[in-house]
């Protein structure tokens, strides 16, 4: 497989579940939602050359999932009428905001992380990725419990203060 195309299967595995998310937020169907996403999935791949490296995958990604969500409401309309075009670009327009808007708030997030220490970080991810209680991680790295808790209230603070002042300095 060609590096181009091994990009695409890591950006599609990354992104998968915002734009099955999306897909199933316009159906409400998950039969539908399924098969949606998989022709979704293949539409990417057919077209994936192009989709500009670096730029934001999971938007191009819901963009045109969004499409064929539309598709599908059009050819469903022929056969009993759901809601206008107008309603329906409406629906997927504000859908596909909140998708860019939760992306946005994710990347900014994660930006915070970044700046976090490299123990931090691990202790982070044990809590919240690992899903491990303080206590589990207190005993798996030998450090009291009680200084634990106060640690990941100080990365929770740092991390509350970073989105917000990032938030802010894009408004």
């Amino acid at each position: 497989m060609s590096k181009r195309k091994d990009e695409y299967m890591r950006l599609y595995v990354d992104n998968q579940s915002n734009v099955y998310s999306f897909i199933l937020t316009m159906v409400y169907d998950v039969e539908i939602a399924h098969d949606l996403l998989q022709e979704t999935a293949v539409f990417m791949w057919e077209r994936f050359d192009s989709y500009q490296s670096g730029t934001s995958f999971s938007n191009w990604a819901v963009t045109i999932a969004r499409y064929k969500v539309l598709e599908y409401f059009r050819q469903k309309k022929r056969n009993h009428p759901l809601l206008t075009e107008e309603q329906l670009n409406y629906i997927c327009e504000t859908t596909t905001k909140q998708y860019d808007q939760k992306a946005e708030k994710i990347e900014i997030l994660q930006k915070c992380i970044d700046r976090l220490s490299d123990d931090d970080r691990i202790l982070l991810s044990k809590r919240y990725k690992d899903g491990m209680y303080i206590k589990q991680i207190a005993l798996s790295l030998g450090r009291p419990v009680q200084g634990l808790y106060k640690t990941m209230a100080r990365i929770c603070y740092f991390l509350q203060l970073c989105t917000k002042e990032s938030m802010r300095s894009l408004e």
